[in-house]
């Protein structure tokens, strides 16, 4: 049996190297361009958030208090508004080396689909180890695979300090804008009022007209009223470019994405550079007593310092998972590191969570939706930053038929997942073994056989050698016979010769024996209100205008 035996020692030796899989890790680059990286790069995703931000300077004088309606104090004060739009965008990138799963005795696929934004939507990957297969051909042959509204600084009155301290207030520059402001603002709520009046006697005469109740003189009026109406809107129009002219002199739009890095989750909304040199312009340092304007007390050598921190905002992304897990420890078996090669693929199924902006505050870092500083909420989403990365192995060992279909989400929750195991690998060994078995004892058998053909062959000869012999000596004996007659010599050598044809018949019946065996109100409000009612002012103006042409029309 030396021949079972190598089949089993080559069976072994396939069972220690038959192991493939996918492999997996964090992408890198290389330091020259000209070089490569090996396998194709995946990416998971992350929810980032264009976040607009207005500053306005607000005021910067307010009435002294009940009884002193006509004198005023320096009260600086900043109004901050923010808009925040989401976006699912490629973060976090792997690196997939296909060709790990490709072995000597497998038979596999590798496929994946992405979205737009370039991160994974389906991987589908399955192999079959033909090793069972092969110990079989092995065998025969040895025989024969995710309105900020940011409030007022300055509205928090502070607590003690009395004394007199340097405090910022609006350079005179910053209050000539705001008076023109106030002045813009003032005539377009002049000019909005003139709009509806004139906006209410069209719709008046417009439905006389409808009802057959107007006159000819009425037409007449109502045509007046029609050109009126539209002398007013533009005016109205004009005086609303005025107004923004007059507000931007005062705000600052920045946009910032955040965040940039999928694994930050809070950060600092800053002025910086040109727009803060802007804002610096609008305001001076003075000294004044402690009180309504300790917020706005500035020690700090740059002005730039204190404008900076009153319009400081921050944001966090807070999740509102109810349960995280258990915290594995840093070095735990259990936590699978994703800057090594790992035998299978990474995912970030998301979890809930919101994204919160407060108002830097001396007084605490935290933003929360409980803060006192929380300035806006943005409604709860899927976060996908905010999930544990996860790993799904995928490894084909020696004997086994397997394969894993995985569907993501945009955001990368996991949309359908199956892992197939095609057949028992026990039960392929064991198949691979009695075929080869089987296979063995054939050849045995056939080898036995081939002696015993070998044997019968002889035997055969041996046979027809004495039955020559018999009938040779038999002729003898006749011819002794007949000599003996005519001779009449005795019977001795008759008995000889039959003695030795006993011993020949004995020999045969010997030989028939042998068988083979049997396998989150100041001017700058005021501003905002005034161009709001604008534009409703404008619309029904419009609307009326309409439905006064198309009465007109059918008279």
């Amino acid at each position: 049996m030396t021949i079972i035996r190598l089949v089993t020692l080559f069976s072994c030796a396939m069972t220690c190297s038959a192991c493939t899989s996918l492999s997996s890790r964090t992408d890198q680059r290389t330091a020259a361009a000209s070089d490569a990286v090996k396998g194709i790069p995946y990416k998971l995703p992350v929810l980032q958030y264009d976040i607009k931000v207005t500053r306005t300077l607000a005021q910067c004088m307010e009435k002294a208090g009940e009884g002193k309606a006509d004198i005023e104090v320096d009260a600086l004060k900043f109004l901050v508004k923010a808009e925040a739009t989401p976006t699912v965008i490629g973060g976090e990138r792997y690196s997939l080396d296909y060709e790990k799963l490709a072995g000597f005795t497998k038979i596999s696929s590798v496929s994946l689909a992405f979205y737009a934004n370039g991160t994974l939507k389906t991987l589908n990957a399955a192999a079959e180890d033909r090793s069972a297969a092969i110990v079989a051909d092995t065998a025969k042959s040895a025989f024969a695979v995710a309105k900020i509204a940011m409030g007022i600084p300055g509205a928090a009155q502070a607590q003690g300090n009395s004394g007199v301290a340097q405090m910022l207030v609006c350079a005179p520059r910053a209050q000539q804008l705001l008076d023109k402001l106030k002045e813009e603002t003032a005539s377009l709520k002049l000019a909005n009022a003139a709009l509806d009046k004139v906006t209410e006697q069209v719709n008046a005469l417009t439905s006389q007209l409808a009802i057959g109740t107007l006159n000819a003189e009425g037409k007449g009026t109502l045509q007046h009223r029609l050109d009126d109406q539209k002398t007013k809107a533009k005016a109205v129009a004009d005086q609303q470019s005025a107004v923004e002219k007059a507000t931007a002199a005062l705000s600052l739009v920045t946009v910032e994405r955040a965040p940039v890095n999928a694994q930050r989750l809070n950060g600092e909304l800053d002025l910086e550079g040109p727009d803060l040199a802007k804002f610096t312009k609008l305001v001076t340092r003075k000294v004044l007593t402690a009180g309504p304007n300790a917020v706005n007390q500035c020690d700090d050598e740059r002005i730039e310092d204190c404008v900076s921190k009153m319009v400081q905002a921050q944001w966090v992304i807070e999740s509102l998972a109810p349960a995280i897990g258990a915290k594995l420890a840093v070095n735990d078996p259990a936590a699978i590191h994703a800057a090594k090669p790992q035998p299978g693929v990474f995912i970030r199924p998301p979890e809930p969570g919101r994204l919160l902006v407060c108002k830097a505050s001396k007084e605490s870092d935290d933003c929360t939706a409980a803060s006192a500083d929380l300035l806006f909420k943005s409604p709860d989403s899927m976060i996908p930053q905010l999930g544990q990365l996860r790993f799904l192995p995928f490894i084909n060992g020696p004997f086994q038929n397997n394969s894993l279909s995985l569907a993501l989400n945009e955001n990368g929750g996991i949309d359908s997942f199956e892992y197939k195991n095609l057949k028992a690998r026990g039960e392929v060994l064991a198949g691979a073994i009695a075929d080869a078995t089987s296979q063995g004892v054939a050849f045995a058998d056939a080898s036995r056989k081939k002696k015993l053909d070998a044997i019968a062959a002889e035997a055969a000869a041996a046979k027809t050698d004495r039955e020559t012999q018999i009938a040779l000596l038999q002729f003898q004996i006749d011819s002794l016979t007949k000599q003996a007659e005519i001779t009449k010599l005795g019977n001795t050598d008759i008995a000889l010769l039959q003695s030795q044809i006993d011993n020949i018949t004995k020999e045969k019946e010997l030989d028939k024996l042998t068988q083979p065996p049997a396998v989150t109100e100041l001017d700058s409000v005021k501003a905002d209100t005034e161009l709001a009612v604008a534009r409703k002012t404008l619309y029904e103006a419009l609307r009326a205008q309409q439905q006064a042409k198309e009465a007109l029309g059918t008279q």
